[in-house]
C-alpha cells in the first residue's frame, strides 16, 4: 500500500513564485510587455498614407508614425474618444508604449532605474509607482493636449523620480552612501523629456494636413512627462521615508534613522502634489479643454440646425470674446442653417472688430494652435469620422481679415447683392494688386518667388471674377496666365472653372482633371464640387454624383456645400451623420 503524499510533499514554489525567482524585477517584465506591443504596432499599424519627407526616410518604428486607426484599435487614449463613453481608454494608456527611437532609450533607462527602486522599496511598492506615472502622464495630456499619447515612458519618469527621492534619503540616513545609478541614465531622461517636445512639434505636421491626417505620431507632451517625474519623486520619498524609520535601520552600523516627523512630511509632500496635480489638471481644463468639449458636444446639434445649440454657441463665444474660433463656428452654424440675416451681421461685426495688424504672426501662430486642438472635432465616437469640412482644421475655420472678407462676398452672392458682390470683388483684387507690386519693390528678388507671387496674385484675382459676377474672358486670361507661370492645383482648378461657367464644359473638365494630379489636399474638395457641376451641366448625372460625394470626403468650402446640399441631397445627410469610416 502506497501511503498518500503528505501536504508537505506536495507544497512547492506556485507559478508566481517560480516566475519571481527566475525574474525578480518587475521593470524587466514591463519592457518585455512593451517590447512586444512595439513589435506589433509595427506591423499591424504600419501609416497607409503617404508622409513627410524627413520622416518617409525612415522607418515606422524609428519615427514612431503609425496609422491613426489602428492606434486606436489597440486602445490608445484619444480624448474624443473618452468624452463618447470610452472610458477605458485612460487605463490602457498606462502600459501602451510610445513611438519612436526615443522609447529604445527609454527602455534601457528603466532597467536602471527600476533596478534600484525595485530593489529598494520591493515590487509591488515599484509596480505602483510605475503605472501611477503612466497614469500621470495619460491623465495630464487628456485634459491639456489633443493629440494621441501613451503612458509608457510615464513609467520611466516616474522610475527614475523615485529613485532621486530613494537616494536622497538614504544619503541622509546612512552618511557617504553612494550614487548607485551612473550619470548617463539621468542624460537620458532629461534627453527624452527634450525630444518629446520635438516629436510633439512634428506630430503636429500631421495632425495639421489632411495629405497626412490619417496618420498619427504618438507623442506624450514635456508637461506630462515632467509631471509624471514629480509623482514619482513624492511617491518614492514617502515609500523610502516609512522603509527608512523602520526598527530594522537602528541595528545598521552608522546609519542615522528617520524621525518620524519626517514620514509626515513626506506625506504631507505627498498629498500637495496630488492637489497641484489636480490643480493643473482643472486649470487646463477650464481654460483648454473644457471649451474644447463644449464645442464638441454642440456640433452635431449644430450641424442639424437646433437653434438650443447655437443660443449655446453664441453664450461660449459671449464668454470668450477673443477666441476667433468661437466666433467663426457660430457664423458658420447659421451659414450652414441659411440663417442669412444672422450670418451678415455676424461676419461684418468679425470683419470690422480684425484689423489688418490685428492678424500678426504671434496671433496667427496662436489661432493655428487653437484650431489644431479641434483637429479630432469631426469625431463623434468609434471609427466614424464627418466630412473634413467639420474638422477644426478646415478652412472655413479661418479668421484671417482675407478669408472673411470672401466669406461676405459668397454670402452678398448667396443673397443676390450685386453691388455688395461687385464692391468686395475690387476690394479682393485690388489688395491682389498690392500684394503684386509690395513683391515687385522688394530690394531681393527671386525669380522663382516672383513668379510664384504673380502667378497666386492673377489666380485670385479670376477666383474673384468668376465667384462674383466679374468678366469671365479676364479671368480666363488671368487663370490661363497663372498656369503658364505657375502651374499647381489651385489655378488648374480655377482654369477649368472659369471655362465651365463660359460654358466650355468639355475645356473645363479637361483642366479641372489635370488638378487631380498634383493631390493638393486642400484643392480636392472644390476640385470635385467642381466636376461634379460640369458633368450635371453635360447630363452625366452619375459622374457628377459620384463626384459630388467624393466632395464631401475633403475640405469643402461652405459656399459650395450649401449648393451641394441641393444638387445631391443625401450627400448633405452622409456629411452630417459622419459615413466615412
Amino acid at each position: 500500500m502506497i501511503d498518500d503524499p503528505t501536504p508537505e510533499a506536495n507544497d512547492g514554489p506556485s507559478l508566481i513564485e517560480r516566475i519571481n525567482e527566475a525574474e525578480p524585477f518587475v521593470a524587466i517584465r514591463f519592457v518585455i510587455l512593451q517590447v512586444g506591443l512595439s513589435i506589433a504596432l509595427s506591423i499591424a499599424a504600419a501609416p497607409t498614407s503617404t508622409l513627410p519627407k524627413d520622416l518617409a526616410e525612415l522607418p515606422t518604428f524609428l519615427t514612431g508614425v503609425f496609422d491613426k486607426e489602428a492606434l486606436l484599435s489597440f486602445g490608445y487614449p484619444l480624448r474624443e474618444l473618452v468624452w463618447s463613453g470610452e472610458i477605458w481608454r485612460l487605463a490602457t494608456g498606462i502600459v501602451l508604449p510610445p513611438g519612436g527611437a526615443y522609447f529604445l532609450l527609454g527602455v534601457f533607462a528603466l532597467l536602471v532605474f527600476g533596478r534600484l527602486v525595485e530593489t529598494r522599496l520591493g515590487r509591488w511598492k515599484a509596480l505602483q509607482i510605475y503605472f501611477a506615472g503612466g497614469f500621470t502622464v495619460v491623465l495630464v495630456d487628456f485634459f491639456s493636449s489633443s493629440g494621441i499619447t501613451s503612458g509608457g515612458l510615464g513609467a520611466l519618469f516616474a522610475a527614475a523620480g523615485a529613485a532621486a527621492g530613494v537616494t536622497l534619503l538614504e544619503r541622509k540616513v546612512i552618511p557617504g552612501v553612494a550614487l548607485e545609478i551612473p550619470a548617463s541614465s539621468w542624460v537620458v531622461v532629461i534627453l527624452l523629456w527634450l525630444i518629446a517636445h520635438i516629436v510633439e512639434s512634428s506630430a503636429i505636421t500631421l495632425r495639421s494636413t489632411l495629405e497626412f491626417s490619417s496618420s498619427a505620431q504618438i507623442a506624450p507632451s514635456g508637461l506630462a512627462l515632467g509631471a509624471a517625474g514629480i509623482t514619482g519623486v513624492a511617491l518614492g520619498l514617502h515609500a523610502a521615508a516609512v522603509q527608512l524609520s523602520g526598527s530594522s535601520v537602528l541595528f545598521l552600523p552608522g546609519t542615522n534613522p528617520l524621525e518620524p516627523r519626517v514620514v509626515s512630511r513626506m506625506r504631507f509632500l505627498g498629498v500637495t502634489w496630488v492637489v497641484g496635480l489636480a490643480v493643473l489638471c482643472f486649470m487646463s481644463w477650464r481654460f483648454f479643454s473644457g471649451v474644447d468639449y463644449q464645442v464638441w458636444k454642440l456640433e452635431v446639434p449644430l450641424q442639424r440646425g437646433d437653434r438650443e445649440a447655437q443660443l449655446n454657441l453664441k453664450n461660449l463665444a459671449a464668454k470668450h470674446p477673443k477666441d476667433l474660433f468661437l466666433q467663426k463656428r457660430l457664423i458658420l452654424s447659421y451659414l450652414r442653417n441659411r440663417a442669412w440675416s444672422e450670418a451678415e451681421v455676424a461676419l461684418d461685426s468679425l470683419y470690422q472688430s480684425i484689423g489688418e495688424e490685428d492678424m500678426g504672426l504671434l496671433k496667427a501662430r496662436l489661432l493655428a494652435h487653437r484650431l489644431l486642438r479641434l483637429d479630432e472635432l469631426r469625431r463623434q465616437g468609434g471609427s466614424s469620422k464627418q466630412s473634413w469640412s467639420y474638422s477644426g482644421l478646415s478652412g472655413n475655420y479661418d479668421s484671417s481679415r482675407e478669408r472673411i472678407l470672401w466669406d461676405r462676398g459668397y454670402l452678398a452672392r448667396i443673397q443676390g447683392d450685386e453691388d455688395r458682390m461687385a464692391e468686395i470683388r475690387e476690394e479682393i483684387i485690388e489688395k491682389a494688386h498690392s500684394l503684386s507690386n509690395a513683391s515687385h519693390s522688394a530690394e531681393e528678388e527671386v525669380e522663382g518667388n516672383t513668379r510664384t507671387i504673380r502667378s497666386a496674385v492673377l489666380n485670385t484675382q479670376a477666383w474673384a471674377r468668376v465667384e462674383f459676377g466679374g468678366d469671365l474672358d479676364l479671368a480666363f486670361a488671368e487663370a490661363s496666365d497663372s498656369v503658364e507661370l505657375d502651374p499647381v492645383a489651385g489655378n488648374l482648378d480655377t482654369l477649368g472653372w472659369v471655362a465651365a461657367k463660359q460654358g466650355k464644359l468639355e475645356e473645363g473638365i479637361q483642366a479641372l482633371e489635370r488638378a487631380f494630379h498634383y493631390k493638393d489636399s486642400r484643392s480636392l474638395g472644390a476640385n470635385h464640387f467642381h466636376l461634379g457641376w460640369a458633368y450635371g451641366q453635360l447630363g452625366e448625372e452619375e459622374k457628377a454624383q459620384s463626384h459630388f460625394k467624393a466632395a464631401i470626403k475633403y475640405d469643402l468650402d461652405w459656399w459650395d456645400q450649401v449648393i451641394l446640399i441641393d444638387e445631391c441631397p443625401n450627400c448633405n445627410e452622409m456629411m452630417v451623420l459622419g459615413v466615412q469610416k
